[in-house]
């Protein structure tokens, strides 16, 4: 659907939601939200829900990680005091166990990653996950947007092949799971670029034709914004110039750095995680503006043992950068510096989260934000990454204003409530009416 008018006393033309502006080649870029998408009467509800489930790898330090308080009156720690701004929206859960992760028999990390979102028991000999929440979700509300799904990582997916002690490197690699043998490729910062912004995905070749001609995708949808620019109001006008920058400075970081890695392949994965991180928070929020989809799955790295990335840009207890991977960290066996690194990376990666809300609040949508249309599911697939142990895991939940959810609370639920029940019930606060959820998941929590 294009250009509408409506009729009435006060004729007034409008947007489709789902407007895409269509430039040379097939390039096409859709619109964020703008007032004169907006119906004569606005109403929370018309503003779509989204939800998103961000993962990051290994464990916690459970002393470190967890408030102190009652469920309404509580004190947050140091490693969660980076949420504070966003305490009254967030719910943070103790009591949550995975049994799939549980299992001692071998693959730890392999088990842990791949039942993150699906709270099932996975096998070394065959791909036998069983579908994600947040697929669950998308075959219910999928039809509304332009992909049922986004999955974004910094390293990518290979689906295929087996890795470190034969296990499906797919275990490691998605925690999006569209059923049996079907694990979702995560893309990363350039490849989720291409395929937001063309239609038909560029070889190689044609990618780098573009870097080298410095031909921009704002270049080849600017005529039409300029042209819709003139129908604009004021507002929508400063909106539309906010997005198309923003797009571009996205643009111009991943030419600067997934691109070119791509046309030099022997270059290494090091530092560059930083600035892909960050690209990818800025993807996603424009995929949200952009309504591309409303349902999305993030992942900050590999699992496991595969997360060897030294993290250089935390200190360590010694006031000096951390020079080994956190996978390393993780294994501290109760080691009081090596437990320090370990907070630190944790205390970072909320950050790094709260960074990602920022953004969010940040951007129209409606008559609010992004944030306030938005559940996020934050956390990891283990408690005690010294251990392997996936019991107490350390789940954020963060529910934006009209979400219909009490933020503002540390639920601490009995010990071992199955982790599926929070998956469970966040597949019916989608509105997806869902009975059971993986291995153990039969009772909704609220």
């Amino acid at each position: 659907m294009g250009i509408f008018l409506k009729t009435g006393r006060s004729p007034k033309w409008g947007i489709s939601r789902r407007k895409l502006l269509r430039g040379a080649g097939g390039v096409t870029m859709a619109l964020p939200w703008l007032n004169v998408m907006r119906p004569s009467v606005a109403h929370a509800a018309d503003v779509p829900q989204r939800i998103l489930y961000y993962y990051t790898p290994q464990g916690v330090i459970s002393e470190e990680w967890f408030p102190q308080g009652s469920e309404t009156d509580f004190v947050l720690s140091e490693t969660l005091m980076p949420l504070a701004s966003y305490k009254d929206n967030v719910i943070i859960f103790k009591g949550l166990d995975n049994a799939a992760a549980n299992i001692s028999d071998g693959g730890a990390h392999f088990r842990g990653t791949a039942s993150f979102l699906t709270g099932s028991t996975v096998s070394q000999s065959t791909m036998d996950n069983n579908i994600s929440a947040d697929q669950i979700i998308a075959n219910a509300i999928g039809h509304q947007t332009l992909y049922p799904s986004l999955e974004f990582s910094t390293v990518g997916s290979s689906n295929t092949g087996q890795c470190g002690s034969g296990w499906p490197c797919a275990y490691v690699r998605s925690i999006s799971w569209s059923g049996p043998g079907q694990p979702r490729p995560f893309l990363t910062p350039s490849a989720m670029f291409q395929r937001l912004f063309y239609e038909q995905n560029p070889t190689a070749e044609a990618i780098e034709v573009s870097v080298r001609r410095r031909t921009s995708i704002l270049d080849a949808v600017l005529g039409q914004a300029n042209d819709l620019k003139s129908k604009l109001g004021t507002a929508d006008k400063q909106k539309l110039d906010q997005y198309l920058t923003s797009v571009e400075e996205v643009e111009q970081l991943v030419q600067m750095y997934d691109w070119l890695e791509c046309e030099t392949p022997d270059v290494e994965f090091d530092d560059d995680y930083l600035p892909k991180l960050e690209q990818m928070l800025d993807l996603l929020v424009v995929a949200m503006s952009c309504d591309y989809s409303r349902v999305f799955s993030l992942m900050t790295h590999a699992g496991g043992a595969s997360h060897g990335l030294p993290y250089s840009w935390v200190n360590g207890s010694n006031g000096a950068p951390l020079s080994d991977s956190f996978h390393h960290y993780s294994h501290h066996g109760s080691d009081e510096d090596m437990k320090y690194a370990v907070n630190a990376i944790n205390r970072w990666e909320v950050e790094m989260f709260v960074s990602l809300l920022d953004k969010m609040a940040s951007t129209p949508d409606g008559d609010g934000s992004l944030l306030d249309s938005t559940i996020i599911h934050f956390g990891k697939e283990y408690g005690n990454g010294s251990t392997h142990s996936a019991v107490d895991l350390p789940i954020v939940l963060f529910a934006g204003n009209q979400c219909g959810i009490q933020g503002g609370r540390f639920m601490q639920l009995p010990p071992a409530t199955a982790y599926a029940n929070l998956l469970l019930t966040e597949i019916n606060q989608m509105g997806v009416s869902q009975q059971t959820f993986g291995d153990d998941g039969d009772e909704l929590i609220w």
